[in-house]
């Protein structure tokens, strides 16, 4: 058994991986911002590969079946060390267009981000959105605190302490689908009013303003 092991695993194989639904996470949030209003949604990684690529893949389905019209989405590989991805925030930041969301595939980009607007004094989110993905505990310590899909890790532990030999018998991935967490950075302001959230059926954790 392995949690959490992203790899091509051969089909006839005994391993049984407990994982996540990050297909779903990064479907969940581009449909959330999409319905937010934005027009331009940037999937940020360090590259598309591996777990970043299965969050994107679920991107894109978002923008297929929920986008309307002049509703875009871009993949930008920001790099793989920080000198690379802060050259990417500065591109972002300069070149963005109203309506402009940032989505990253990792919660600590997303953080590097957010100080990297405030140091020029570009305001997150009402010049533009932040997400992330993973809620990882620092988020919530960010300000502004940061909207992210939470990681179901309850159901992970739950799921691996099954019985091994009838999970052998299964030999299948089993997947935990992750929910969003909606803090301040990726609400949008829209004729002076907040737009919420219309997809209370994805477990939606509302905090701060709009408690």
């Amino acid at each position: 058994m392995s949690i959490d092991a992203y790899g091509n695993a051969a089909k006839d194989s005994h391993l049984v991986n407990i994982g996540l639904d990050d297909e779903s996470g990064g479907y969940q949030m581009v449909k959330y911002l999409l319905e937010c209003g934005y027009e331009h949604i940037k999937v940020c990684a360090g590259r598309d590969n591996g777990v970043d690529h299965l969050r994107y893949v679920g991107a894109q389905r978002a923008m297929q079946e929920c986008a309307a019209e002049g509703q875009k989405l871009q993949f930008v590989a920001l790099g793989m060390n920080y000198e690379k991805r802060k050259a990417s925030y500065d591109w972002l930041v300069q070149r963005r267009l109203p309506g402009t969301a940032l989505f990253f595939l990792s919660d600590m980009y997303a953080l590097e981000a957010i100080r990297f607007c405030a140091d020029k004094k570009v305001a997150v989110p009402q010049q533009i959105g932040v997400a992330g993905y993973d809620d990882i505990s620092y988020a919530q310590y960010s300000t502004p605190r940061l909207t992210t899909i939470k990681q179901d890790v309850q159901k992970k532990s739950t799921e691996s302490s099954g019985n091994p030999s009838e999970m052998d018998r299964r030999r299948r991935r089993i997947s935990a689908a992750g929910s969003r967490t909606v803090r301040d950075t990726g609400e949008k302001e829209v004729g002076g009013e907040r737009l919420k959230s219309k997809i209370q059926q994805y477990c939606l954790i509302l905090r701060d303003k709009e408690k």
